[in-house]
């Protein structure tokens, strides 16, 4: 099976680097970013792949950019497999899944969804995030995701505290942090108010008595709160 990433795991400097090591390479997928200007409707969206500077990375920090830029990545490495190292991932995996964004790329690889839908579909997606967000909390709220690097060993012990921290109804709904995503026994993301979240991590490594190697918060580069109850209502209009 080939998982394809969702959003945090994905550095858009990659399609640059790509293409630094023969021009000709532009010249192959420039059909692909010409279709994706034109169903995006946003002629900056190719140039903010193809650059790789300032005003590239702070539109990419735009969800309703970034989730259509990590689609595409994944059609460019393609494309360069195939015609660079004649290898087709079709042929040599039997399943597509993905993580979050992922899943409509995999719906894409599967021959489920059309380029111009899969686009739309995302690019729909990232902007009802962050009109939820701008529209329905504080301006001066801003999220963070972390990522928790656990020992397998304490799994349990850690969800048990993150599972009634998020559940405790004494706690204002727009304060809680959130069980994002369980990736594995040894990896947990949560999600909330950054203004919290440091306070949190720390007391929960005091009141778990957590060392430094058995538990490892890693921030995610995303300001959206993937996952959580902070977004319900995407569904509905997705």
């Amino acid at each position: 099976a080939l998982v394809f990433p969702g959003q945090g795991s994905v550095d858009f400097k990659l399609i640059n680097e790509l293409l630094e090591f023969d021009s000709k390479r532009e010249n192959l997928i420039r059909p692909l970013l010409n279709q994706a200007d034109e169903i995006l409707n946003d002629k900056n969206f190719s140039l903010n792949i193809l650059n790789n500077d300032e005003n590239s990375q702070q539109f990419f920090r735009r969800t309703s950019n970034a989730q259509p830029a990590i689609f595409l990545s994944s059609i460019i490495i393609d494309l360069f497999l195939k015609n660079y190292y004649h290898f087709n991932i079709a042929d040599a995996v039997d399943y597509f899944v993905g993580h979050s964004v992922g899943e409509y790329i995999s719906l894409y690889f599967n021959q489920i969804l059309d380029m111009e839908n899969s686009l739309k579909l995302v690019q729909k997606r990232g902007k009802l995030m962050e009109d939820i967000i701008k529209n329905q909390y504080d301006e001066n709220i801003e999220f963070k995701m972390y990522s928790l690097i656990i020992n397998p060993k304490i799994f349990i012990t850690v969800y048990k505290f993150l599972d009634h921290y998020q559940s405790n109804e004494q706690v204002p709904i727009n304060e809680r942090i959130y069980i994002s995503n369980i990736n594995s026994f040894a990896q947990i993301v949560i999600v909330g108010p950054s203004k919290l979240l440091p306070s949190f991590l720390n007391e929960l490594r005091s009141n778990l008595k957590l060392s430094k190697s058995g538990f490892r918060p890693f921030e995610v580069p995303v300001t959206i709160p993937f996952h959580s109850p902070y977004l319900k209502n995407v569904d509905v209009e997705l």
